[in-house]
């Protein structure tokens, strides 16, 4: 399992939210930062090995994945 997932604080419940690709070009979600309201879920995604990352937002449910940033940012985190 990679990318990012949920939890219950008892360890129960596990979702996962967001999802690598296999292979060389393998997707990879890092630096997860939930909203103040905890409803959104920032982090950056890149490609496997690349230096170029964007940002993303989701639910917290892992719906309505939207991309914020476009270009090449470098090593970017919502952090």
């Amino acid at each position: 399992m990679g990318g990012i997932c949920a939890v219950r604080a008892d360890g129960s419940g596990l979702v996962q939210l967001t999802t690598t690709a296999i292979g060389a070009d393998e997707l990879v979600d890092t630096t997860p930062t939930w909203s103040p309201n905890g409803r959104r879920i920032a982090f950056s995604r890149s490609r496997q090995g690349g230096a170029q990352a964007n940002l993303y937002v989701m639910r917290s449910d892992g719906t309505h994945l939207r991309r914020l940033t476009f270009g090449q940012l470098g090593n970017f985190s919502p952090n």
